[in-house]
């Protein structure tokens, strides 16, 4: 850039990070007054995971909250790499500091979590964090299962009962989009014999998200006869 442009001041890594961060500390300070000066209590959504890449777990958890103008919103408000051990006690501190961090503790209506054996457990050194009477209804309501991670599951298991009739489809669709001559002749094939549209893709599902398999049956219904 120096060379193309001899104005351009090179900036260093360091006075970049420096930037970056002074930035993120301003907007979570404007974030946190907007929050806490929403009129109603907060809630949370927490979810932790392990990437394949880098082998690492992760913690997100995200603040909803109605503002002053009674608008529904949401914001990430802790994103970290956690170390193990990846148990209860461990998850609640993590929580626990970020409540702490952000000054949610007198404000903390409810927090959503899914089906992980650990969050019981979590849920329970959490309330102990927490200063007594902090929590409406003595925290009754304090848990909330997640009903999307429930309908998954549910779904994750018809999907298997039905796997020996959708791998055949998935197999035969990554077959014929292994090879650009295979799958120039399928779509050939579906236009000039059965006079269908090659436009309409075939569309192999993805594991995360089972909501393809749909898409992928009906692809296949719709070149049934040219399979």
């Amino acid at each position: 850039m120096n060379t193309c442009c001899p104005q351009f001041k090179v900036v260093s890594r360091r006075t970049i990070k420096r930037e970056i961060m002074a930035m993120f500390l301003s907007q979570r300070k404007e974030t946190m007054g907007v929050i806490l000066a929403s009129p109603g209590r907060v809630s949370f959504t927490s979810d932790n995971w392990k990437s394949e890449v880098s082998k690492h777990s992760y913690i997100c958890i995200t603040c909803h909250y109605i503002d002053a103008d009674w608008e529904l919103d949401k914001r990430i408000v802790w994103f970290k790499k956690i170390d193990p051990p990846y148990d209860g006690a461990s998850i609640a501190d993590e929580v626990h500091l970020a409540f702490r961090e952000w000054r949610f503790e007198k404000k903390v209506m409810c927090i959503t979590l899914d089906n992980a054996a650990y969050n019981d457990r979590m849920i329970n050194c959490l309330q102990t964090h927490l200063s007594k009477g902090s929590l409406p209804l003595s925290g009754k309501f304090f848990q909330i299962c997640c009903c999307a991670h429930i309908l998954n599951l549910v779904v994750q298991t018809g999907l298997t009962l039905i796997d020996p009739a959708t791998g055949k489809l998935r197999d035969g669709i990554m077959y014929l989009k292994a090879s650009g001559i295979r799958l120039y002749k399928f779509y050939s094939t579906a236009k000039t014999i059965f006079n269908l549209e090659e436009s309409r893709r075939l569309k192999p599902d993805m594991p995360i998200r089972w909501n393809s398999t749909y898409t992928m049956l009906g692809c296949c219904l719709y070149y049934r006869e040219v399979f």
